[in-house]
């Protein structure tokens, strides 16, 4: 065994003549590359590469007695039979990436034969150099079969999907499920779309026709996962699945339910069952549906302008008829749980309100006025057992609704004036007949913490009757009249928070009744947003927590 000071020494001479040997093999390559580019940093990085992928076994001490040009005679075993390096520099580099890779003699033979990094436009062709090697060797199979069978654009389009498929389902073969793919399944979707554009402007759609293109691999192979080769799906012909499917689900890959729950993606049991021409209203959904719902969501344009909505409530707001703004009203206030029978219980208690409602043309009124009469409306449905507006009009709902807010405003003053007189007689006595203790079991959560390691969002227990007051105030609602139950033990308020500009400011107001979440609602008594609702998820299942039917 050497001495650590004889193996430094070996490790420099080592090093000292592989580089001498690599700058005589730059030297031998003049006559195959412009002297410019070898002086180039980035290619002369990807020259060395290659250089020691050649001589990985050589010993290094023979580096500067042996006079062989490997790189030389790496490129003229390609010059010899025929082939021409690509021309521009970039695709030259690119070429240097591949052989250093390495890719098969086989790949870089038909890389030079197809001319393909040259064909490549700089954008494709650095996407090309950053794909992962199984795309890589995908597009060069694919531009291999397709070269002369089909036209230009869809060439292009197919390297496109190639470089951008999951590194996993770039398999050995799909170059030519591609090329069918594009030839004779993509136009299709082109005539299922052609009364909404053209099929240049499909083609810009990649990431959608990259899903399609799967779609039909997992049907046209019968490799769909717990699903046998005997099912009837897989007999039905893919331009028929494209003619049964609904618009929107094929453009979308399916559509948004309820916290933005994705329905009837590509190849799920929905999926199948619309491809084979069954009606939404008796496939494995076990929702329920009107005929007018799924006439609805069967009718959806490709472009529904309301990526954000829950799709079912809105068929079923639709179906009573909905129109305009009232929809996205309602979106804020009407939330259903996600049991089914307790979802129907829910929708079946909005179902003559939404109507009456919808029969008011309440979307015409201005915002504030809609948003009070909503409000009040959830209020009342959520505390009074029976609830109607049957017989009860337009300005009458508007009269009380105005009437509730400015109750809530005026005792939002009231307490404001007492609290005024009051902090003149401030005292430690008074300070605790005016505040609680936190709730014995449940705590504060602080989540998403920023760069800083502070918390960007809180969800905090407000114990003062100053804080109740002033969440109120902020939200308008009444929970400033919450204070008795608080001091009693009978319920806790919390107050999910967001930090910005240097402020905590109130999102979302929760009721807590033990470890029950009663209710959680933004300003005028507005539902909480999926993003909101995902942070009181994570605090409930951090407490242990549950949610009561109506919060």
């Amino acid at each position: 065994m050497q001495t650590p000071d004889l193996q430094a020494f070996a490790s420099d001479i080592g090093l000292a003549n592989e580089e001498a040997a690599f700058v005589k093999e730059l030297n031998a390559l003049r006559s195959i590359f412009p002297p410019q580019s070898l002086r180039n940093k980035q290619f002369k990085k990807g020259l060395y590469n290659l250089y020691q992928l050649q001589i990985a076994d050589m010993n290094p001490f023979m580096l500067a007695l042996n006079n062989q040009n490997w790189l030389k005679t790496y490129f003229n075993q390609f010059l010899d039979q025929g082939f021409s390096l690509p021309k521009l520099g970039q695709a030259k580099l690119v070429f240097l990436q591949l052989a250093a890779r390495p890719l098969s003699n086989e790949y870089l033979e038909r890389v030079l034969d197809l001319q393909l990094l040259d064909d490549l436009s700089v954008d494709r062709l650095q996407v090309f150099a950053k794909a992962h090697p199984m795309n890589q060797e995908r597009v060069i199979d694919y531009a291999w079969v397709a070269a002369t069978k089909t036209s230009d654009q869809l060439w292009k389009l197919g390297v496109d999907l190639l470089l951008h498929l999951p590194p996993g389902e770039a398999r050995p073969g799909v170059g030519d499920n591609m090329l069918y793919f594009v030839n004779t399944i993509l136009p299709f979707f082109t005539g299922r779309f052609a009364y909404r554009m053209t099929a240049d402007r499909l083609y810009e759609e990649k990431t959608r026709i990259k899903d399609w293109f799967l779609s039909w691999e997992f049907h046209e192979f019968k490799s769909i996962e717990d699903l046998p080769e005997d099912d009837p799906y897989y007999e039905v012909p893919y331009e028929q699945i494209v003619k049964y499917v609904p618009e929107y689900i094929l453009w979308n890959n399916g559509m948004k339910y309820g916290n933005q729950t994705r329905v009837y993606t590509f190849n799920s049991p929905g999926f199948r069952h619309l491809a084979l021409g069954g009606s939404i209203r008796k496939g494995p959904d076990q929702r329920f549906y009107t005929r007018r719902m799924a006439r609805t969501l069967v009718s959806l344009p490709y472009n529904f302008p309301y990526p954000d909505f829950d799709l079912y409530l809105y068929a079923f707001c639709e179906s009573l008829g909905v129109k305009g703004l009232l929809h996205e009203w309602l979106q804020d206030y009407v939330s259903y749980p996600n049991d089914l029978a307790a979802a129907k219980t829910t929708l079946d208690r909005w179902n003559p309100i939404i109507q009456k409602l919808a029969q008011l043309q309440l979307q015409n009124e201005p915002t504030q006025v809609a948003q009070h009469i909503l409000g009040y409306v959830y209020h009342c449905l959520r505390d009074q057992e029976g609830f109607s507006l049957q017989g009860r009009s337009l300005a009458w709902l508007q009269g009380i609704s105005t009437e509730y807010y400015e109750n809530i405003q005026e005792r939002a003053l009231e307490r404001e004036r007492i609290a005024r007189e009051r902090r003149e007689l401030w005292s430690v006595h008074r300070r605790k007949q005016w505040s609680w203790k936190p709730h014995s079991k449940v705590k504060p959560y602080h989540v998403k913490p920023n760069e800083e390691g502070k918390s960007t969002f809180r969800i905090v227990e407000l114990c003062t009757k100053k804080a109740l007051d002033r969440e109120g105030a902020i939200m308008n609602h009444c929970v400033g009249s919450y204070v008795n139950s608080c001091k009693n033990s009978a319920t806790s308020i919390w107050s999910l928070q967001e930090f910005k500009n240097e402020k905590w400011y109130s999102m979302i107001t929760i009721e807590l009744v033990g470890e029950t979440i009663r209710q959680a609602r933004g300003r005028f008594n507005s539902a909480p947003t999926p993003k909101e609702k995902e942070m009181l998820d994570r605090w409930v299942k951090k407490e242990g927590l549950e949610w009561a039917l109506w919060a």
